[in-house]
């Protein structure tokens, strides 16, 4: 993984991009000699789960549903809507 500062992501930031999306490989982010972040390239079909992801509403009501289905605390579709035709 090549490796790149802060300051030169700053100054070029659009050929480090361009390098990125050419060649499909992941660059380190480094400021102040510290590894903050890693870019990498996207397919159009990963945005919604970067996004789901990383909102932290989302991340909570996961935890809840899972604190949930280890307490037992969860229903079947059957249960919960019994007039549904079976699938």
């Amino acid at each position: 993984m090549a490796t790149i500062t802060t300051r030169k992501l700053s100054r070029d930031t659009e050929s480090v991009l361009d390098a990125i999306e050419a060649t499909g490989e992941a660059v380190l982010i480094v400021h102040n000699r510290k590894p903050v972040a890693v870019l990498t390239t996207v397919d159009a079909r990963d945005v919604e789960d970067i996004a789901l992801a990383t909102a932290p509403e989302f991340v909570d009501a996961m935890a809840r549903t899972d604190r949930a289905a280890a307490a037992g605390e969860t229903h079947t579709f059957s249960e919960i809507f019994p007039d549904a035709p079976e699938q």
